[in-house]
């Protein structure tokens, strides 16, 4: 399970819908399943939907969709909205639900979407993530590719 391996290495993540869904009250069925690990839905209960967080001198900002109201817009990278990112305090902007891998510079900000490593999305069948170098200011899309 990915949140009981990024809770046992002191990983950080951000939430999204799939988890906002499971910790409402529409997700009290799945919260009630024996096979829940309590603890660890707990953990998921304390975790941010947006972080701010410094990496040596470099400020991250990480979101699932976007950092304004509505909070479960699309920003799909041919988006203009993309642009409103450049007023953010960041050197490094991480952000998912579009499942569209990124990488893009908008003002001093390198904006990443990893894409998708869980869920694929369109007709290709590859799932996706980003590598990140924040001592180079780069980051990478990789692909896995399954036949």
């Amino acid at each position: 399970d990915v949140a009981q391996r990024l809770r046992q290495l002191g990983g950080r993540y951000v939430l999204g819908n799939h988890e906002e869904i499971l910790l409402s009250e529409a997700g009290a069925r799945a919260q009630a399943s024996p096979s829940v690990d309590r603890s660890l839905l707990e953990w998921t209960r304390e975790q941010p939907y947006l972080l701010r967080t410094e990496i040596g001198s470099k400020k991250l900002l990480m979101f699932h969709a976007t950092p304004w109201a509505p909070y479960r817009d699309y920003l799909f990278p041919h988006d203009p909205q993309l642009q409103r990112l450049a007023e953010e305090e960041a050197d490094f902007i991480i952000y998912g639900h579009t499942h569209a891998p990124l990488v893009k510079r908008i003002g001093r900000a390198l904006i990443v979407n990893p894409g998708s490593a869980g869920e694929m999305r369109g007709t290709e069948q590859v799932l996706t993530y980003a590598v990140l170098d924040t001592s180079d200011d780069h980051a990478e899309i990789e692909q896995i590719r399954f036949h």
